[in-house]
C-alpha cells in the first residue's frame, strides 16, 4: 500500500454489513475515518456471530470528487500479517461529484473455522480503490470481534 490515508477523490461516508437482512455492524464516517495515529489504521468491533454467516452484504456509501471512468476495489484480509483472503470488486464509471452506494455480497471462506478469540485484534482488511490501475484511496482495518 502506498498510502493508508484517503485522498481527496474519494471518501468513504457509511459502511454497513448484514445477514439475512439483519444488519450486523454499521459504522458512520461521514466526518471522517477514526484512524489510530500511531498505526495508521481504523479500529472496529464486530459482533462475532458475523463469523458464522455463509454470506454476508456489504454496502459502501462513498462520495467522489472527480469522474473515475473505472473504479475497483481490492481488499487483502491478513492474519497476524500473513495473507488468508483477497476479493476483488468492480463498481465501473463513477459520476463526479457524487454519492454512491456500493452493494456487494461475500462469501464464507469453505476451509475450516478459525474462532472469534485467536481472529480478534490479529486480523487487518486493507482496501485500496482504484481507478483503472491508479490508486484513488486505500485504508487498513483492523476487527475486533466482540
Amino acid at each position: 500500500m502506498t498510502s493508508q490515508h484517503q485522498h481527496a477523490v474519494l471518501k468513504i461516508e457509511k459502511m454497513k454489513m448484514a445477514s439475512k437482512s439483519k444488519i450486523l455492524w454499521e459504522s458512520d464516517w461521514s466526518a471522517g475515518l477514526p484512524y489510530d495515529n500511531n498505526k495508521g489504521e481504523i479500529a472496529i468491533k464486530i459482533p462475532k456471530e458475523i463469523l458464522k454467516c455463509q454470506q454476508v452484504q456489504r454496502e459502501i456509501v462513498f462520495s467522489c470528487s472527480q469522474p473515475l471512468k473505472n473504479l475497483s476495489l481490492v481488499q487483502l484480509v491478513k492474519l497476524n500479517g500473513n495473507d488468508i483472503e483477497r476479493w476483488d470488486f468492480d463498481f465501473g464509471f463513477v459520476i463526479p461529484n457524487s454519492v454512491n452506494s456500493w452493494e456487494s455480497v461475500i462469501e464464507a471462506a469453505k476451509e475450516g473455522t478459525i474462532g472469534p478469540e485467536v481472529l480478534s485484534g490479529n486480523v487487518t482488511i486493507d482496501t485500496a480503490f482504484y481507478d483503472g490501475d491508479n490508486l484513488v484511496a486505500s485504508n487498513r482495518v483492523r476487527v475486533y470481534y466482540v
